[in-house]
């Protein structure tokens, strides 16, 4: 049986504990780069979707100024169009509240977790 001295054995041991360092490093790093893999797809799907939404709510909110000025001629006074406009958006946003989990919270929820659970398989 050999025997190691007190020097050898302190030698041993910080080697050991720089090699665990190292390790404890690398698979953070790893972890870091698995966590970004993931969220690339996600987030560029979300940004392109999001240049969309926005020119589409530029598009409904003039559309929407148009109508209610078109109402309050037809109505004889310009705020009662705009009334008009919020009253439905009222009925529309009530009515989103109600069924937002259905059609909304739902599929966003599954569309991440596919991506997410997707990016393992390759």
């Amino acid at each position: 049986m050999k025997f190691h001295t007190m020097e050898q054995t302190d030698g041993i041991v910080k080697v050991l504990l720089s090699q665990v360092e190292e390790y404890g490093k690398t698979s953070f790093e790893l972890t870091k780069l698995k966590a970004v893999q993931k969220l690339i797809p996600v987030a560029t799907v979300f940004t392109g979707n999001l240049f969309v939404l926005l020119t589409l709510s530029l598009f409904i909110f003039l559309f929407n100024i148009g109508i209610a000025m078109w109402l309050g001629e037809l109505l004889g006074k310009p705020y009662f169009g705009f009334m008009s406009v919020a009253g439905f958006y009222l009925i529309v946003g009530i009515i989103l509240y109600f069924t937002a989990a259905k059609w909304l919270r739902n599929p966003v929820s599954r569309f991440i977790i596919k991506q997410t659970l997707n990016q393992d398989k390759s």
